[in-house]
């Protein structure tokens, strides 16, 4: 999914509380950012899909295009 997200349209988003990217092994002390929320989302092709944004530095990501994510979790307080 990372790939071309520059063509991709942002339908509509809801809050993400408690959620987080979860990083693989390789990150080292990367620590995770957690959602600002989640972004239904559609493509040039017209094909949608659900995915987190996250927010560093105040700029809007998506958190799938992180070198080393692996998947969502919650993580709940």
């Amino acid at each position: 999914m990372s790939e071309g997200k520059n063509d991709v349209k942002i339908i509509q988003i809801i809050p993400a509380q408690d959620w987080y990217p979860e990083l693989d092994e390789n990150a080292g002390e990367l620590e995770p950012l957690p959602l600002v929320c989640w972004a239904l989302c559609e493509d040039v092709e017209g094909n949608r899909f659900v995915t987190g944004i996250d927010a560093s530095d105040r700029i809007l990501d998506f958190s799938d295009n992180a070198e080393h994510f692996k998947r969502f979790v919650h993580r709940p307080n």
